[in-house]
């Protein structure tokens, strides 16, 4: 059944997911070797894991780095953009405060610039209507009404860039 069952694949960065879990499951802390989009060199850091997240495709770990102790929130990190990630023999204390879901309650996907929700209203025709239906893309999302060949939705969400996108498709 393996040639007749697919799945969407996920990005390279998916070979890191054991090694993440097992740091967490150990409350160990990882050295990652990570390159975002806006860098043009690769830095190093310590990184509490916390979470892990798999959206659009590609696998996310949530976690405090080190070397941003002042920050409250945890960051976001796209795993197909470690260059290298390794468990250390640090330990680390799980906030007891954090928890998964309601980090990204009110986001869409794992763009977090914009925290803040907001009430936003949609219209689609009727037709692209039953796409939205089938498959809610947030869970805060409510149908309101039919009216003239529209349908009208709302959304408690965080107005990023991945949400904004998600409803230009």
């Amino acid at each position: 059944m393996k040639d007749r069952i697919i799945f969407e694949e996920t990005s390279e960065g998916s070979r890191y997911l054991s090694t993440i879990v097992s740091a967490m499951k150990e409350h160990r802390m990882l050295y990652a070797t990570y390159q975002g989009f806006k860098r043009s060199e690769p830095h190093s850091f310590l990184l509490a894991p916390y979470c892990l997240k798999v959206c659009r495709r590609r696998w996310y770990v949530v976690g405090k780095p080190e070397d941003h102790p002042e920050e409250k929130e945890p960051r976001v990190y796209a795993l197909d953009r470690m260059k290298d990630l390794v468990t250390v023999d640090k330990p680390y204390e799980m906030p007891k405060k954090f928890n998964a879901k309601e980090f990204f309650k009110n986001q869409y996907g794992v763009d977090r610039t914009t925290t803040e929700a907001e009430k936003i209203l949609v219209r689609l025709t009727n037709y692209d209507a039953n796409f939205m239906r089938s498959l809610p893309i947030h869970h805060s999302q409510t149908e309101l009404k039919e009216e003239g060949g529209f349908t009208y939705f709302s959304f408690y969400v965080a107005p990023t860039y991945d949400f904004i996108q998600e409803l230009r498709k």
